[in-house]
């Protein structure tokens, strides 16, 4: 039942906006008085609008879909619980809300009436569930060698979050006009990030729009580095990740639409996103995306949608491209591509990782607790070393260990690590059966899914890949990649 105001209600609505209009004029009152910042409660009036326009609405779950959609690459939330380990645990350190959980609410409310009170107890539940749902497990029993339970807690509070999220895509994107919905939305964030990033690389600042600034000079403890650009999805490393998801996905969608206009905006918008990435100075960001790009054109030229005439205009234009992006960043760019300086201390991370996974093959150190165990002399018998600590802002923090799989492996075992493997392979298995439906809308979704779980997985193998926002996007592509199959069927 949708709650909307009949007609008979208009003679009312003064009264509404005098009990609206009080409610902020005493929130105001009470922010200032008790000195709170006065951002907070522009946020407030921000989800109360949000919250008002979803119960008002007579299209409620599509414009649930949309917001949660649009909201997630924008890193606007409150910190609502934290642990004293800030910056260092290779996971969440806290528990926060996020401008993207005002609509996820909406949708969880959606669907929990549908199924409870119109008495539907059908839903779909994607074959990835099952190791998604023994994964979430296996990192709870990995708490008893944990030294620092209350980070494998709210890691593991994160993970059951991102179960929700898997089953509200699936079930309540349910059509072919929600899943043009939703990745138009992707793509409009896309174009949105493209220009935040822009701006910070001239700013040369990195700021969110909770109202901080802070330069994104990341560096190790004897040399500063390039100024880096990042967006509202996170820093550098965090937001290349998030171009690694989407230009894959917005070059799938490219070779599958016939409209021109479209065609011209998503080749825009491409070249947008390269450039973007580029300006994060994230190497493995350019070697994931590249790896994406190769696997997309073999797959675009084994439907034919590619001749040689394409691929040559290709070379050319990647030339081109190439040569302006060096005459433009120059010297800065040549130098951060050969630096061989993050090597060693990437090297000792990964040395520490297999000590803790010699020492405890089964459950390993405990989820989310790499960065507290690995002082431990048994881990690193010769001590972390400076390289293998991160300066920003003044502090130091160790830095874990930039390689997923092996963070997975140490944290909670090799049972936990082919859990993993295991989860990823039943998503690739469901983004390459859409590449066989005869439809291209299908084969085009499928093409982008495949390059982007192509570019993550590489990605994994050079980062920790464990961001609040990143871990949220991916899991919305898994689950789009099953609700687009599941419609396939249907069609």
């Amino acid at each position: 039942m949708r709650l909307s105001l009949s007609d008979s209600d208009i003679r009312y609505y003064p009264y509404y906006l005098m009990i609206i209009s009080g409610g902020c004029l005493t929130g105001f009152i009470t922010c200032l008085a008790a000195g709170m910042e006065l951002k907070w409660f522009i946020a407030y009036l921000i989800g109360i609008l949000i919250v008002i326009t979803l119960a008002l609405s007579s299209q409620q779950r599509r414009l649930a879909l949309g917001l949660f959609t649009l909201f997630i690459p924008f890193f606007i939330g409150k910190r609502i619980f934290s642990s004293e380990y800030l910056m260092i645990t290779g996971g969440p350190s806290s528990i926060g809300l996020f401008l993207y959980d005002i609509p996820l609410t909406f949708l969880l409310v959606l669907f929990v009436k549908e199924r409870v009170l119109r008495r539907n107890s059908s839903f779909y539940i994607p074959k990835v569930f099952l190791p998604f749902f023994l994964y979430i497990i296996w990192s709870g029993v990995s708490i008893i060698n944990s030294i620092e339970p209350l980070l494998t807690l709210i890691e593991l509070i994160w993970l059951c979050k991102m179960a929700i999220v898997l089953i509200l895509v699936v079930n309540l994107v349910k059509t072919r006009n929600d899943l043009i919905l939703v990745f138009s939305l992707l793509i409009v964030g896309l174009f949105i990030q493209e220009i935040i990033t822009f701006s910070q690389a001239y700013l040369k600042i990195w700021y969110t729009f909770g109202g901080h600034i802070e330069e994104t000079l990341f560096q190790t403890a004897t040399e500063k580095e390039v100024f880096r650009a990042g967006g509202a999805f996170g820093p550098h490393n965090v937001q290349s990740a998030y171009y690694v998801l989407l230009i894959p996905l917005a070059i799938g969608l490219f070779f599958g639409t016939r409209n021109r206009n479209l065609k011209f905006v998503l080749f825009l918008l491409i070249l947008g996103g390269l450039y973007s990435l580029i300006l994060t100075y994230s190497r493995n960001g350019y070697l994931s995306v590249a790896s994406a790009i190769v696997v997309i054109v073999f797959l675009a030229w084994r439907r034919n949608v590619l001749n040689w005439k394409h691929l040559m205009v290709g070379v050319w234009l990647l030339i081109t491209v190439g040569g302006l992006i060096i005459a433009i960043l120059g010297k800065d760019f040549i130098d951060r591509v050969t630096s061989f300086k993050a090597i060693e201390p990437r090297w000792e991370g990964a040395k520490i990782a297999l000590n803790m996974l010699k020492s405890h093959p089964f459950v390993g150190v405990g989820l989310n607790n790499f960065a507290i165990a690995m002082g431990d002399g048994n881990y690193s018998p010769e001590g972390i070393s400076s390289l293998q600590q991160t300066y920003f802002q003044g502090q130091y923090f160790a830095t874990v260990v930039h390689n997923k799989y092996l963070l997975v492996a140490s944290e909670i075992g090799m049972m936990g690590l082919g859990i993993f493997l295991w989860t990823l392979y039943i998503v690739y298995s469901y983004a390459f059966k859409l590449l066989a439906n005869q439809k291209t809308f299908y084969w085009a979704i499928g093409t982008g899914m495949v390059g982007a779980l192509v570019g993550a997985s590489i990605q994994m193998l050079f980062d920790i890949y464990n961001a609040d926002l990143l871990i949220t996007l991916f899991w919305v592509f898994v689950g789009l990649t099953f609700a687009s199959y599941k419609i396939s069927l249907g069609e």
